[in-house]
């Protein structure tokens, strides 16, 4: 009878509830195992972002400091501040 009511879309007895109410749970736990991977991959990609992803003002902070502990030369300053004047736009 579940089979005929699925194929006509029809629902001739209530047999059926408690099928389909199974087949609805797992298809729920199915995709809240797909959202929780996502979840779990948007978190390690977010933690694996290395210090040359960092927006152009966050880099240039960073130089900023290097710079005045001496860690980093005018030349590669001034490249970095370059990058930053080229990254952000003109307004």
């Amino acid at each position: 009878m579940c089979r005929v009511e699925e194929a006509e879309g029809i629902r001739l007895g209530s047999d059926c509830l408690q099928e389909q109410i199974n087949r609805d749970q797992i298809e729920i736990a199915s995709l809240q195992r797909k959202l929780d991977q996502l979840i779990e991959q948007a978190k390690s990609e977010q933690a694996g972002t290395e210090p040359d992803q960092l927006n152009p003002l966050e880099a240039l902070g960073l130089s900023a400091l290097m710079k005045a502990e001496r860690k980093m030369t005018d030349e590669q300053f001034n490249a970095i501040l370059e990058q930053v004047r080229n990254a952000v736009p003109k307004g």
